[in-house]
């Protein structure tokens, strides 16, 4: 299922900016680099980048490398994990990332489709 999230933060900047939005897809299984969001509790949502996977838990860290979350001490289950981030949106980008973006996503979701995860 297919969910958005707007970004508050500069966490991942450059990768991600502050008043970005963010969709994320749900797969089975993720992998080292994948940027990811995970929920903290019902409200919190984060996304950080996946640095580790050790058993069926996830280490995650922050692109910024001068910003630092006392979140990322934390290893996280599968269960934690709403998506991985397959489109990213800043509103001050021109059309024509945007049409990029999108084409990327139609990729995202035939591959979804089609069982290949």
């Amino acid at each position: 299922m297919l969910k958005l999230f707007k970004i508050n933060g500069q966490s991942m900047e450059p990768t991600i900016t502050s008043g970005s939005y963010v969709i994320t897809l749900a797969f089975s299984e993720y992998n080292i680099g994948d940027l990811i969001v995970i929920r903290i509790n019902e409200q919190f949502h984060i996304v950080k980048r996946i640095t580790a996977r050790i058993d069926k838990k996830y280490r995650i860290n922050s692109d910024n490398k001068n910003s630092s979350s006392s979140l990322c001490d934390y290893s996280y289950s599968d269960k934690s994990i709403v998506g991985k981030v397959i489109f990213k949106y800043n509103p001050q980008w021109k059309f024509s990332k945007i049409t990029e973006c999108i084409k990327n996503l139609l990729r995202y979701n035939k591959r979804y489709v089609n069982g290949n995860n």
